[in-house]
């Protein structure tokens, strides 16, 4: 009897884990892409390139098949526990190639892609080489949460938020990124040019809702979108930096 139906999905076995973390946020509507599939490869992924060791991601999840075998109250934490230990073991081995602490180079001649470095000095490019893989990540996980509201507002026709506000943050995270990395923070050099790669979206942003708002709607209630979008371009730069 009530006017909207109730959603309900039905997972493989190994995904079902993971529409938890979902409904953590909420429960995806069906004019919308499920985001499971995607937490399913992606949670993972990051808890490896956090946890990254082969023999500490092998106790975990070893642990995680003893909980998931023998203690039914915690089945589903132990499924969590093996994929993640997994994905950790793998990250660990194949990335960083450390073994409960202890680089695989010294012990089967192994030379991960980011190894711990033995040589005095290097160190520091080694550090470097883990924040750049840090921020390549998080650049990633942005673009795609931007680009999966995109579409989701596009499939829910919503037209106006997403070509009006969504796109130009989309396009201002993008430019943002393409400055920071281009003048390598060197904010002076930003004034000879970069800088109008940022103002356009953000006035994009800033003034095209409002805008459209005043034309369908009239001029109080386009003024008050201003207000509001002000507020959204200050929460989106907070949350971009």
């Amino acid at each position: 009897d009530e006017p909207k139906t109730p959603e309900t999905f039905n997972y493989p076995k190994g995904l079902k884990i993971f529409d938890r973390i979902t409904n953590l946020y909420c429960t995806p509507s069906y004019n919308e892409i499920n985001p499971t599939p995607i937490i399913a490869v992606t949670f993972p992924l990051l808890f490896g390139l956090m946890f990254g060791d082969l023999g500490h991601g092998l106790a975990l999840a070893g642990i995680g098949a003893f909980m998931y075998k023998k203690v039914k109250s915690m089945k589903s934490i132990g499924l969590v526990l093996m994929i993640s230990g997994f994905a950790g073991a793998l990250v660990g081995g194949l990335l960083y190639g450390e073994l409960f602490g202890k680089s695989l180079a010294g012990l089967i001649g192994y030379y991960a892609p980011l190894h711990i470095p033995e040589e005095e000095g290097a160190f520091l490019s080694y550090l470097m080489q883990i924040i750049k893989l840090t921020l390549y990540v998080g650049i990633g996980q942005m673009w795609m949460g931007l680009g999966l509201s995109i579409v989701n507002k596009v499939m829910q026709r919503k037209w106006s938020e997403a070509l009006l506000v969504l796109a130009p943050k989309l396009a201002f995270y993008l430019c943002l990124v393409y400055v920071v990395f281009s003048t390598r923070l060197e904010i002076m050099t930003w004034f000879n040019g970069p800088i109008y790669y940022i103002l356009a979206p953000i006035l994009f942003l800033l003034l095209a809702s409002p805008i459209y708002a005043m034309i369908k709607h009239g001029v109080h209630d386009g003024l008050g979108h201003l207000g509001e979008m002000g507020f959204d371009l200050f929460e989106t730069a907070i949350a971009f930096t």
